[in-house]
């Protein structure tokens, strides 16, 4: 599973990001269970946080 920041994610309508509700670390979960469900869109969420992380 991957925990992802929500300010990085805010805007992002997909039913992939599952919402935690507030006052949480991370607000959004992406379940990911095979290597196969990393694909673009997942590789997309990764650079964003890599890059927004500095």
């Amino acid at each position: 599973m991957v925990r992802a920041f929500a300010s990085l994610f805010h805007g992002y309508n997909t039913p992939r990001l599952e919402p935690q509700g507030s006052g949480k670390m991370c607000h959004y979960i992406v379940k990911l269970t095979d290597a196969a469900q990393v694909d673009d869109e997942v590789k997309a969420w990764l650079r964003a946080a890599y890059t927004a992380a500095g």
